[in-house]
């Protein structure tokens, strides 16, 4: 493909979906731009992010939002894509568009207008349209998992798990002693699903470590934000999913959480936010670990309990999806588990109901009809024998909390 070529490609592609699109064959201007607003393109903070190796690659954050770039050798064109977001456009999500952008603030509703009607993507969506626009115009596939991860964002040197704003300190602190080690401790804690080691980690970090106040950008606010969302993308792809959590669930997470963050306005609250994120990360990749020594017919018969939580499924269903019988399954399940099928089943959801308790506003009746619980208040038996509390209880407790 030669770059009139792609150049045609883009324009069609646009229209196809209205997210912008821009060719570069230089590095300072854009030979050719498809935006419903002809004086905004990347800026150079952007471009220069996105410059570089692997191919393609992406960048976000909360001011400029989701950016990929893939080079075409044929053309010797790089394709830049973006800008995207995962969730609304705040007013101050807007005032940092413009402040990065160049863009007058009598351009506030024109500008903001514009973003809104770019359609939403989430993370994972976001990296799966740069593979298949990889694959199209280079005509190399790849994993986005594989590929991404290998990637190390503009924030990631920084990134670190807060519990407090002190933690926030802490880490600054630790990038000048080994930032690098810190992270790696924190990604191999929470792959490993040791809830009671990472909390162990991070309170010895705040006892051994000369805490002080950290260096902070012209708006503390900002900065936090960008290095959560650093924080949920390396966490959650180096730590989560590395560690056996369902890659769509992890993305679905890190989508929820950035969302979450853009709603805060308290450096205090996004910390926080960020040591419940990580926590959370940990504790789901406990309750997914698989014990070693499991099967392979056990593995897949688990992975399938756990992706159809929000189904009515049965020992028959489980034996039907691993073809095998069901005596087989239930003998070899027992065996390698240390649990019946249908106890496995009742157990995964009653963990997946502490999630859409904690995160959603779902009722209760709600709740126990989406996972398929015969009704309410047999719902609530289970969860409250399994826990020791009423799942209202539950939700009362976290809200305080």
């Amino acid at each position: 493909m030669n770059a009139e070529q792609l150049k045609q490609f883009c324009a069609f592609f646009h229209a196809a979906n209205f997210v912008p699109i821009f060719l570069y064959k230089e590095e300072d201007a854009a030979d050719f731009s498809c935006t419903a607003i002809p004086d905004f393109a990347p800026t150079h903070y952007v471009r220069k992010n996105l410059a570089g190796e692997p191919n393609p690659t992406c960048f976000f954050s909360s001011e400029t939002g989701m950016w990929g770039r893939i080079y075409v050798p044929d053309a010797d064109c790089s394709v830049i894509y973006g800008p995207a977001f995962s969730g609304e456009i705040t007013s101050e999500m807007l005032h940092g568009f413009l402040n990065w952008h160049g863009f007058p603030v009598d351009r506030k509703d024109e500008i903001g207008e514009y973003l809104r009607s770019i359609p939403k993507y989430s993370y994972y969506r976001f990296l799966n349209m740069l593979a298949f626009l990889h694959y199209t115009l280079n005509g190399e596939a790849i994993d986005i998992i594989d590929h991404f991860d290998r990637e190390r964002g503009p924030y990631d040197e920084r990134i670190s798990a807060a519990q407090t704003e002190e933690a926030v300190t802490v880490m600054e602190e630790a990038g000048q002693h080994g930032t690098y080690e810190v992270e790696q401790r924190i990604i191999d804690l929470v792959r490993s699903g040791d809830v009671e080691k990472l909390k162990a980690y991070l309170n010895g970090i705040l006892k051994t470590e000369k805490l002080r106040e950290g260096k902070l950008a012209e708006s503390p606010i900002r900065q936090a934000k960008n290095i959560f969302i650093g924080a949920a993308t390396l966490f959650g792809k180096s730590g989560a999913i590395r560690g056996g959590l369902d890659v769509e669930e992890t993305y679905q997470l890190i989508d929820i959480y950035i969302q979450e963050c853009e709603r805060l306005s308290r450096v205090e609250d996004i910390t926080v936010l960020q040591y419940n994120m990580l926590i959370d990360f940990t504790s789901r990749v406990a309750e997914n670990k698989i014990p070693e020594g499991i099967s392979e017919d056990i593995y897949a018969a688990i992975q399938f309990i756990g992706n159809h939580t929000n189904e009515w499924i049965g020992i028959n269903e489980v034996a039907a999806h691993i073809g095998k019988s069901r005596a087989y399954l239930t003998d070899k399940f027992k065996r390698e588990t240390g649990k019946t099928v249908n106890d496995y089943i009742l157990n995964k959801k009653l963990s997946e109901s502490r999630h859409l308790l904690k995160h959603t506003n779902k009722t209760i009746a709600e709740i126990a009809c989406f996972l398929c619980f015969s009704s309410q208040n047999y719902f609530q038996t289970l969860f409250k024998h399994k826990y020791g509390e009423t799942p209202s209880a539950y939700r009362k407790r976290l809200a305080k909390s």
